[in-house]
């Protein structure tokens, strides 16, 4: 099936003569005229003469015209002024309603909110909702936020029956990024550099076990046990915990952060309620500037990422590192159908790599070589 704007490129050439003078450019074929400019029209009859079997540089253009195309045809679509902060709340109030970790709700709050507080009436206009995304500093971060606001027009289409403008916002695409992680030097610094029982233990689950920034803050008291903790993995549907090994240090800074709390969230705020992602991420850029560590991305997945990078450089090998982090594994993978790993060598392989075991044998954290470095 032909889109409207490759009819548009075939309908504007299909009487077009052969071998062109360029005085004929100038006249340009009356084509559902609505649809298109005469620049934009201009352009396409040129891409049909001019570059004719380049089919990639040709399809680019048809698609971003056909980006510009929606755009004109969602502006003055929608009359009606939208509350966005009204419809955030009703889609978080959804989310909740269909089994949404709350992480996963704080974490679509986070990037709402400052849109919302930017367009307090939603704008529907792709342009305007593309340009908020074209301000966001980095690439990953573009891409977040497109794929919330995805989500959330998507929503607002549905319940105010009113279009929904995405199809004509571009998906930002990231480029590739070298990961940055810390040194065995750096990641004793930061350890050291924790002043209250909340950063340790926030340190303690990313860098020294490896957690993600939800399954540490989705944690209760009750899911510490003795020498295992029960873990709520990212993306599985089911939401209930798998056991996973806890070294003694961490099971030690855990419990003194619950130490007088009722059963509830390990990490709580000042109210009581469960810490927020905004909240561990703040307390964690404050521990990087706080021990002298400056790097670009200073957040709890880079220390999830050093607990990886380190042990793979210790001599922990790749498809032990990968059950450590609890990525997924893969049905087509041969290596796992017929690799069976028992909770007994995580363990070991636990208490062997982590970072905290191997700063303990290259001198532990009283060595004057973990001092924080001046400046």
């Amino acid at each position: 099936m032909v889109s409207r704007s490759e009819d548009f490129c075939l309908a504007g050439t299909r009487h077009l003569p052969s071998n062109p003078n360029p005085s004929e450019f100038l006249v340009l074929p009356q084509v559902i005229p609505q649809a298109v400019s005469p620049d934009e029209q201009l352009v396409i009859d040129a891409l049909n003469l001019l570059c004719h079997g380049e089919q990639p540089l040709r399809q680019r253009i048809i698609e971003e015209l056909a980006q510009k195309q929606a755009a004109r045809e969602f502006q003055g679509t929608v009359s009606v002024l939208l509350n966005g902060f009204d419809l955030m709340e009703r889609f978080l109030t959804v989310c909740r309603g269909r089994g949404c970790q709350l992480s996963t709700i704080s974490s679509y709050r986070s990037m709402l909110r400052p849109f919302t507080k930017k367009y307090p009436d939603l704008p529907f206009d792709p342009e305007v909702i593309g340009g908020y995304l074209s301000g966001q500093k980095k690439d990953s971060t573009r891409k977040e936020v497109w794929k919330v606001l995805n989500t959330f027009y998507a929503f607002v289409s549905q319940a105010e029956k009113v279009p929904d403008p995405m199809p004509g916002v571009p998906k930002p695409k990231v480029t590739w990024e070298e990961k940055e992680w810390l040194t065995l030097d750096e990641a004793a610094r930061l350890i050291s550099a924790c002043e209250t029982d909340r950063e340790r233990a926030l340190v303690d689950c990313y860098l020294n076990e490896g957690l993600r920034l939800s399954e540490a803050l989705d944690l209760d008291i009750g899911d510490i046990g003795q020498d295992v903790v029960m873990v709520t993995e990212k993306g599985k549907k089911n939401k209930r915990p798998s056991p996973f090994p806890l070294l003694p240090e961490v099971r030690e800074s855990l419990l003194k952060l619950c130490d007088g709390l009722k059963p509830g969230p390990v990490f709580r705020n000042y109210k009581g309620n469960r810490l927020g992602r905004d909240t561990a991420e703040r307390a964690v850029r404050g521990l990087f500037d706080r021990a002298g560590i400056h790097k670009e991305r200073e957040t709890p997945h880079t220390l999830r990422h050093s607990f990886s990078s380190l042990a793979a450089q210790a001599g922990c090998n790749q498809y032990m590192v990968k059950r450590l982090l609890r990525h997924a594994t893969s049905g087509g993978d041969i290596t796992d159908t017929y690799t069976h790993i028992t909770f007994d060598h995580l363990r070991k392989a636990l208490e062997t790599y982590s970072p905290v075991r191997l700063i303990k044998r290259e001198g532990g954290f009283s060595s004057s070589k973990w001092c924080r470095s001046p400046g």
